[in-house]
Protein backbone atom coordinates (compact mmCIF):
# COMPACT_ATOMS: atom_id res chain seq x y z
CA UNK A 1 0.00 0.00 0.00
CA UNK A 2 1.24 3.53 -0.88
CA UNK A 3 2.41 5.61 2.32
CA UNK A 4 0.51 9.06 1.75
CA UNK A 5 1.09 12.65 3.37
CA UNK A 6 -1.32 15.23 5.24
CA UNK A 7 -1.25 18.63 5.44
CA UNK A 8 -2.06 20.02 8.75
CA UNK A 9 -0.86 23.76 8.90
CA UNK A 10 2.15 24.21 8.63
CA UNK A 11 2.97 20.38 9.17
CA UNK A 12 3.16 17.51 6.71
CA UNK A 13 1.90 14.27 8.68
CA UNK A 14 3.25 11.05 7.02
CA UNK A 15 3.90 7.07 7.02
CA UNK A 16 1.03 6.54 9.63
CA UNK A 17 0.00 3.83 8.26
CA UNK A 18 3.39 2.22 9.31
CA UNK A 19 2.60 3.43 13.32
CA UNK A 20 -1.09 2.55 13.23
CA UNK A 21 -1.36 -0.90 12.28
CA UNK A 22 -3.91 -0.58 9.27
CA UNK A 23 -5.38 -3.47 7.41
CA UNK A 24 -7.27 -2.83 4.24
CA UNK A 25 -7.65 -0.11 2.27
CA UNK A 26 -11.06 0.95 3.89
CA UNK A 27 -9.74 1.10 7.53
CA UNK A 28 -6.65 2.90 5.90
CA UNK A 29 -8.42 5.96 4.58
CA UNK A 30 -11.10 6.26 7.76
CA UNK A 31 -7.97 6.90 9.86
CA UNK A 32 -6.48 9.42 7.16
CA UNK A 33 -10.35 10.96 7.81
CA UNK A 34 -9.89 10.85 11.50
CA UNK A 35 -6.32 12.49 11.87
CA UNK A 36 -7.89 15.19 9.00
CA UNK A 37 -10.91 15.98 10.90
CA UNK A 38 -8.88 15.97 14.48
CA UNK A 39 -6.54 18.06 12.98
CA UNK A 40 -8.89 20.79 11.27
CA UNK A 41 -10.78 20.52 14.78
CA UNK A 42 -7.82 21.69 16.90
CA UNK A 43 -6.98 24.30 14.83
CA UNK A 44 -10.43 25.93 14.02
CA UNK A 45 -11.08 25.43 18.52
CA UNK A 46 -13.77 22.75 18.14
CA UNK A 47 -11.43 19.96 19.20
CA UNK A 48 -12.90 18.73 22.48
CA UNK A 49 -16.41 18.13 20.16
CA UNK A 50 -14.64 16.37 17.28
CA UNK A 51 -13.25 13.99 19.70
CA UNK A 52 -16.38 13.12 21.08
CA UNK A 53 -18.33 13.24 17.66
CA UNK A 54 -15.41 10.71 16.54
CA UNK A 55 -15.43 8.42 19.24
CA UNK A 56 -19.13 7.49 18.25
CA UNK A 57 -19.01 7.43 14.86
CA UNK A 58 -19.85 3.71 13.28
CA UNK A 59 -19.98 2.54 17.07
CA UNK A 60 -17.94 2.79 20.20
CA UNK A 61 -14.45 3.86 18.78
CA UNK A 62 -13.36 5.87 21.73
CA UNK A 63 -9.61 3.39 21.58
CA UNK A 64 -9.31 4.44 18.09
CA UNK A 65 -9.20 8.05 18.70
CA UNK A 66 -7.31 7.81 21.95
CA UNK A 67 -4.59 5.87 19.42
CA UNK A 68 -4.66 8.56 17.12
CA UNK A 69 -4.34 11.59 19.87
CA UNK A 70 -1.37 10.12 20.99
CA UNK A 71 -0.19 9.89 17.92
CA UNK A 72 -0.96 13.34 16.63
CA UNK A 73 0.45 14.78 20.15
CA UNK A 74 3.78 13.11 20.74
CA UNK A 75 4.65 14.14 17.02
CA UNK A 76 4.12 18.05 18.12
CA UNK A 77 0.81 18.47 15.89
CA UNK A 78 -1.46 19.12 18.77
CA UNK A 79 -1.31 19.10 22.61
CA UNK A 80 -3.81 17.39 24.05
CA UNK A 81 -3.02 18.24 27.56
CA UNK A 82 -4.00 21.65 27.21
CA UNK A 83 -7.06 20.64 25.31
CA UNK A 84 -8.79 18.40 27.84
CA UNK A 85 -7.70 21.35 30.45
CA UNK A 86 -10.86 23.11 29.17
CA UNK A 87 -13.35 20.04 29.03
CA UNK A 88 -16.15 21.41 31.40
CA UNK A 89 -18.87 18.61 33.17
CA UNK A 90 -21.65 20.52 32.01
CA UNK A 91 -24.57 18.20 31.71
CA UNK A 92 -26.93 20.56 29.66
CA UNK A 93 -23.90 20.95 26.70
CA UNK A 94 -21.72 19.26 24.88
CA UNK A 95 -19.65 17.14 24.27
CA UNK A 96 -20.40 14.34 27.05
CA UNK A 97 -17.77 14.75 29.50
CA UNK A 98 -17.43 11.45 30.96
CA UNK A 99 -17.27 9.99 27.35
CA UNK A 100 -14.94 12.46 26.23
CA UNK A 101 -12.90 12.25 29.25
CA UNK A 102 -12.50 8.84 28.97
CA UNK A 103 -10.73 9.47 25.50
CA UNK A 104 -7.92 11.18 27.57
CA UNK A 105 -7.55 8.69 30.05
CA UNK A 106 -7.29 6.03 27.31
CA UNK A 107 -4.51 8.17 25.43
CA UNK A 108 -2.58 9.73 28.86
CA UNK A 109 -0.02 6.82 29.85
CA UNK A 110 0.94 6.78 26.48
CA UNK A 111 1.74 10.30 25.17
CA UNK A 112 5.06 12.73 26.28
CA UNK A 113 4.29 15.39 28.39
CA UNK A 114 5.89 17.25 30.84
CA UNK A 115 4.56 15.87 34.53
CA UNK A 116 3.11 19.47 36.19
CA UNK A 117 0.86 19.74 33.02
CA UNK A 118 -0.69 16.66 33.38
CA UNK A 119 -0.72 17.31 36.95
CA UNK A 120 -2.48 20.20 36.47
CA UNK A 121 -5.05 18.94 33.60
CA UNK A 122 -5.46 15.43 35.72
CA UNK A 123 -6.98 17.42 38.84
CA UNK A 124 -9.23 19.65 36.81
CA UNK A 125 -10.64 16.51 34.93
CA UNK A 126 -10.68 15.03 38.89
CA UNK A 127 -12.85 18.02 40.32
CA UNK A 128 -14.66 18.65 37.36
CA UNK A 129 -16.27 14.69 37.99
CA UNK A 130 -17.86 15.38 41.04
CA UNK A 131 -19.08 13.24 42.72
CA UNK A 132 -19.66 10.56 40.18
CA UNK A 133 -18.95 7.12 40.41
CA UNK A 134 -16.60 7.05 37.62
CA UNK A 135 -15.08 10.18 39.20
CA UNK A 136 -11.44 8.74 39.97
CA UNK A 137 -10.84 6.63 36.77
CA UNK A 138 -8.37 9.12 35.70
CA UNK A 139 -6.04 8.69 38.48
CA UNK A 140 -5.29 4.92 37.22
CA UNK A 141 -4.33 6.82 33.95
CA UNK A 142 -2.10 9.26 35.55
CA UNK A 143 -0.42 6.36 37.52
CA UNK A 144 0.05 4.67 33.97
CA UNK A 145 1.91 7.61 33.13
CA UNK A 146 4.07 8.79 35.85
CA UNK A 147 4.93 4.75 36.08
CA UNK A 148 6.58 5.03 32.35
CA UNK A 149 9.53 6.99 33.80
CA UNK A 150 11.52 6.78 36.50
CA UNK A 151 11.60 10.72 37.32
CA UNK A 152 8.00 11.06 37.21
CA UNK A 153 7.36 10.21 40.15
CA UNK A 154 9.92 12.43 42.13
CA UNK A 155 9.13 15.11 39.45
CA UNK A 156 5.35 14.98 40.90
CA UNK A 157 5.93 14.91 44.46
CA UNK A 158 8.01 18.38 43.99
CA UNK A 159 5.08 19.67 42.43
CA UNK A 160 3.05 18.57 44.99
CA UNK A 161 5.25 19.99 47.79
CA UNK A 162 5.44 23.56 45.73
CA UNK A 163 1.59 23.47 45.36
CA UNK A 164 -0.09 21.46 48.03
CA UNK A 165 -3.28 22.99 47.44
CA UNK A 166 -3.60 22.13 44.08
CA UNK A 167 -1.95 18.84 43.85
CA UNK A 168 -2.71 16.89 47.05
CA UNK A 169 -5.21 14.79 45.90
CA UNK A 170 -2.27 13.50 43.40
CA UNK A 171 -0.20 12.42 46.50
CA UNK A 172 -1.45 8.88 47.07
CA UNK A 173 -1.30 7.48 43.53
CA UNK A 174 2.05 9.30 43.06
CA UNK A 175 3.60 7.42 45.82
CA UNK A 176 1.55 4.39 44.24
CA UNK A 177 3.83 4.89 41.37
CA UNK A 178 6.59 5.46 42.61
CA UNK A 179 6.85 2.50 44.67
CA UNK A 180 7.04 0.37 41.25
CA UNK A 181 10.81 1.58 40.77
CA UNK A 182 13.45 0.24 43.18
CA UNK A 183 11.46 -0.91 45.95
CA UNK A 184 13.99 -2.86 47.96
CA UNK A 185 16.58 0.25 47.83
CA UNK A 186 14.12 3.06 49.70
CA UNK A 187 10.34 3.87 50.15
CA UNK A 188 9.58 7.60 48.63
CA UNK A 189 6.51 8.93 51.20
CA UNK A 190 5.10 12.04 52.00
CA UNK A 191 4.30 13.05 55.12
CA UNK A 192 1.46 15.72 55.79
CA UNK A 193 1.29 17.72 59.20
CA UNK A 194 -0.35 21.01 60.43
CA UNK A 195 1.03 24.54 59.69
CA UNK A 196 -0.10 25.62 62.86
CA UNK A 197 0.81 29.20 61.07
CA UNK A 198 -1.08 28.78 58.74
CA UNK A 199 -3.79 26.77 59.67
CA UNK A 200 -3.29 24.45 57.28
CA UNK A 201 -1.14 21.48 55.97
CA UNK A 202 2.42 21.38 54.48
CA UNK A 203 4.14 18.33 52.97
CA UNK A 204 7.56 17.18 53.61
CA UNK A 205 8.95 14.86 51.65
CA UNK A 206 11.43 11.44 52.79
CA UNK A 207 13.36 8.97 51.78
CA UNK A 208 13.94 6.24 54.37
CA UNK A 209 15.74 2.52 53.69
CA UNK A 210 13.66 -0.01 53.57
CA UNK A 211 13.68 -2.16 57.00
CA UNK A 212 15.47 -5.28 57.06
Amino acid sequence: MAKCSLAAGQKCVTTISATIGIDGEGQYNRVVNLRKELLEAYGAGDFLEAVFRCSLASGDRRDEVASELVALHNEGLIDIVIAFEGLKNDPAAKPDFFLTRNVFENALPQISASISSVMRCVVHLLREAGQDLVAGTIINSYIRFCERSRSRPSEAVKQIESDPDTFAVLLPSTIGAGSSFDPDDCINEAIWRPDTKGMGWRCCSITSPVPQ
